[in-house]
């Protein structure tokens, strides 16, 4: 093994749990954050919209979320997946004047990986969805 890859193998075993544990607390308060402005939009519109005939899956539909960093968040989430990582400079300054650092960028390129990871490993192996979870299962 070199040098190089003898460094990278360490830096990953250090910064990796490190990196998953900052993201996983970054995704739970974005994924709060879009739950709470979906029932808020609900709350708005139901009373006079009607309930939709599937309410689940009208809040998963690719809304942006009202705050504008997470619409930013949200934005250039999507963008490096709808362009497979070829986003363009506006898409890079519109998550900048969000507030956002430059360096963000690899957090978020980083949780678009383990989230992708996570889906194809679930898709492989097809774990048994745990008791508390049963309600809120995505049927398609």
């Amino acid at each position: 093994m070199t040098d190089a890859a003898r460094t990278i193998a360490a830096f990953f075993r250090i910064e990796l749990p490190k990196l998953v544990a900052r993201l996983a607390r970054v995704v739970r308060d974005v994924a709060e954050e879009l739950a709470q402005d979906a029932m808020v939009i609900a709350l708005e519109r139901w009373p006079a919209e009607g309930v939709p005939d599937n309410p689940g899956a009208w809040a998963r539909e690719r809304r942006l979320p009202k705050d504008r960093k997470l619409a930013a968040l949200s934005g250039l989430s999507r963008a490096l997946i709808e362009k497979r990582g070829h986003v363009d400079e506006r898409d890079l300054a519109a998550f900048a004047e969000a507030g956002f650092a430059k360096d963000q960028v690899l957090e978020v390129i980083a949780g678009l990986a383990v989230s992708t990871m996570a889906n194809y490993a679930g898709n492989i192996t097809k774990p048994a969805l745990e008791e508390p979870f049963k309600l809120q299962a995505w049927n398609s």
